[in-house]
């Protein structure tokens, strides 16, 4: 018990050393949405094709 404790505090750190490097201390969050659009269209070909192929799958397809 005594290192799970330890190691969720590490866990936390991490998870909040993350935020202050996604987060801008005087603006609040920065949101680049140039940068979101161009990631979501690249990935949505795979997104809308993967239900699609997992109904294949489970037909045996």
């Amino acid at each position: 018990k005594r290192i799970s404790v330890a190691e969720a505090f590490l866990g936390v750190d991490a998870i909040l050393n993350i935020m202050l490097n996604v987060t801008d201390s005087d603006n609040g969050l920065v949101v680049y949405d140039k940068m979101i659009t161009r990631r979501v269209m690249a990935e949505l070909p795979f997104m809308a094709t993967e239900n699609i192929i997992m109904d294949a799958c489970e037909k045996g397809g």
